[in-house]
């Protein structure tokens, strides 16, 4: 059972949703020189990870406390985790990170919980280091996922496969997180702009929704949800955006129009800074 937070007091939720789906978005392996330091303090890294590390030391510091990780270590990060790491290597840094989402019965559910759903998995476990998993050749498993992603598509559904064997494997080991849901306050707003993302509303539209001045709402919404709601609003629209590019032949310019976005420049900036690269590059990644 997960601990949460509704409505000021302690609910129990049920851990796994009925729906339970993985969704890989990318794996890397990053390789870098002598030291180096990273801040997710301001605005949490996007989606869940797992990822061992190869050559090197690094510190994460979180507002849980302080994990120190060497050539070995395997790490589980939930999703919008705000840190900071300091990477030492002497002189190589060496990591492999898979980067995915749980999604559990509906698309508003992988950002937030409804009250009749279960809390996304991805928001239930707190950053992690865990033991040597039976089972899982580390480092040849994540090699090989990094392989067929970006291979054929029998080859991408190996690599799916093999993540939800590491799972398989890790969720016995994950230590649960108190977990904020998005209170009522809010609610209508959030359900609002989760159904109807390709619209351009305004702040103060979303504020009369949840009967809340423009400053209060945006306070409270900014807090509880850690994006403003034109970002959260983007990020709904760059997550679609993501599956269009992925599975359909659509272009750049239709993808923009459908969901909202006021030019298609507009969209390729909001793309990438979700998703680290543009639309175009996203797309050759995954054919």
């Amino acid at each position: 059972m997960a601990n949460v937070r509704w409505g000021g007091r302690n609910v129990d939720t049920e851990a796994v949703s009925s729906q339970l789906y993985i969704t890989l978005y990318d794996g890397q392996r990053f390789h870098l020189k002598n030291r180096h330091d990273m801040d997710y303090t301001k605005k949490g890294k996007m989606f869940a990870s797992f990822s061992l590390i190869l050559k090197g030391h690094v510190r994460f510091e979180t507002g849980e406390g302080t994990v120190e990780c060497d050539p070995g270590d395997f790490v589980y990060m939930p999703d919008d985790e705000r840190y900071t790491s300091h990477w030492t290597g002497e002189p190589d840094i060496e990591f492999i990170s898979l980067f995915f989402r749980f999604l559990a019965g509906s698309l508003p559910s992988i950002v937030y919980d409804r009250p009749t759903s279960q809390i996304p998995l991805d928001k239930q476990f707190g950053f992690q280091k865990l033991d040597a998993l039976g089972g899982f050749s580390q480092q040849e498993d994540m090699e090989a996922i990094l392989r067929e992603y970006k291979g054929t598509p029998q080859q991408r559904i190996m690599a799916q496969s093999r993540l939800y064997h590491i799972l398989a494997l890790a969720y016995p080991h994950l230590k649960r997180r108190q977990v904020e849901m998005v209170p009522p306050s809010i609610r209508p707003a959030v359900d609002y702009i989760t159904q109807h993302r390709e619209g351009n509303e305004k702040v103060s539209f979303y504020a009369s929704l949840c009967h809340l001045s423009e400053s209060r709402f945006y306070t409270l919404f900014s807090t509880h949800m850690h994006y403003t709601p034109v970002e959260y609003r983007n990020l709904l629209r760059a997550y679609q955006a993501a599956g269009y590019l992925r599975d359909t032949n659509l272009s750049v310019e239709e993808i923009s129009a459908m969901l909202g976005f006021e030019s298609p420049e507009y969209f390729r900036r909001i793309f990438k800074r979700y998703y680290g690269s543009s639309p175009s590059e996203f797309r050759k990644k995954r054919c």
